[in-house]
């Protein structure tokens, strides 16, 4: 078989003679052969409305290939069997044979968005927005944003977290209201009915 990317389909006739002279005429028919096309697209997805071929044939036009997306990071381009290089743009130019493998690379982006809600105490016990702060890191990382000093407030534990690529990472910080203790101890110039003594919040 001398044609690359097509195979015998049959011989007439379908056993060559043992003896062949000048004369003897051996007709071959080819079929042109197809190939796959696997794609890895590493968490990523292609756009609304776009595909890729999953096979081709020597024979297929030119077509290049749709790049697939993923929330927060930014595509690097493909892989594949034919080497190691990043490709953004990889077009299968018709004369192409073989099965390809290809790998979808992705770079985490710098600026993924994550929100961080600091909820102060009332003095009924609830807790309500102070202030509400819209931060950014790289997507996928961890981060542990810093807390406010209210006076009269007491600094909640801090909280780590894995920056989610499509900027829904959220973070709330309870400030528990100070509570002090306030008493007499010398009542002579007091209603002895004073319930003054106790704990009250800041």
């Amino acid at each position: 078989n001398k044609y690359a990317g097509y195979t015998i389909k049959e011989t007439n006739p379908s056993e060559v003679p043992d003896e062949v002279t000048t004369s003897t005429v051996i007709k071959v028919y080819y079929e042109v052969e197809t190939y796959s096309l696997i794609y890895n697209y590493n968490g990523g997805e292609l756009p609304e409305g776009k595909t890729n071929p999953a096979n081709y044939n020597v024979e297929t036009d030119s077509f290049t290939l749709n790049n697939p997306e993923k929330e927060g990071y930014t595509f690097a381009g493909w892989t594949s069997d034919n080497g190691a290089t990043y490709q953004t743009e990889v077009t299968i130019e018709e004369g192409t044979i073989g099965d390809i493998t290809f790998l979808a690379t992705f770079s985490p982006n710098q600026d993924t968005k994550y929100t961080v809600i600091h909820n102060k105490m009332n003095m009924n016990g609830v807790y309500e927005e102070a202030e509400r702060e819209e931060l950014h890191g790289e997507t996928d990382s961890e981060v542990t944003p810093n807390r406010k000093n209210y006076e009269g407030f007491i600094i909640p534990q801090g909280e780590t977290k894995t920056i989610n690529g499509n900027g829904s990472t959220t973070f709330v910080y309870n400030y528990e209201r100070a509570k002090y203790t306030f008493g007499v101890t010398d009542r002579t110039y007091l209603d002895s009915t004073s319930t003054a003594n106790g704990e009250y919040y800041y």
